[in-house]
Formats: structure tokens, sequence, C-alpha cells
């Protein structure tokens, strides 16, 4: 199963995600280093504190199967086939060679 997530939300935007009849709060961070000018980016999922078990033991899995779902179903199939000589034969298949 994959580990790493990829989403996009602009900075400030807040998601409202409902889980079990559960609220989660996804939101996009930006935090700047002063020192070394480098910006960090991630984001931060807000809930009840109650909810924590739930949250990391059902909620994370849940997102990550849902995006592998929808990663497969996007998944696009390619095709290839060569130029195979044409032969007529009794069978009325012509060129069926596949490689």
């Amino acid at each position: 199963m994959q580990k790493h997530l990829t989403i996009s939300i602009e900075k400030g935007e807040e998601i409202l995600d409902t889980f079990d009849n559960s609220e989660v709060r996804w939101s996009f961070v930006e935090t700047e280093n002063e020192k070394t000018e480098k910006v960090k980016r991630h984001y931060e999922i807000t809930f009840e504190k109650k909810l924590r078990d739930k949250i990391i033991n059902s909620y994370l899995n849940h997102v990550l199967a849902q995006g592998e779902e929808i990663k497969q179903n996007l998944r696009v199939v390619k095709l290839y086939s060569r130029d195979v000589g044409r032969t007529d034969d009794d069978s009325g298949m012509a060129g069926s060679d596949w490689g």
C-alpha cells in the first residue's frame, strides 16, 4: 500500500471531511525559517481529541485506500501492435501474429 499521499489545496484553504460520523478538517500550512529562508509545506488534520484512535487506526488507512483505488481507476492502458506481414489463409485471419 502507498505510504505517501498527494493532495492539493491552496494556502489557508480548509477541507472538511466526514468519516464514520466524525469530522476531520484538513488545512495546508506553510512556515518559513527566517534563518535559512526555506519554506516548509505540510498538511494538518484537526479533529476532536477523543477521535484520535479512530483517526490514526481507521481514517488514515481509509484515505490511503481510497487514494489507491482512484489511482487504479485512472490508470491508462496502452496497447501496442507492430506491423505484421499480411497473409490470407483459410481462417480469414490476416496478419494474426502479435508481439
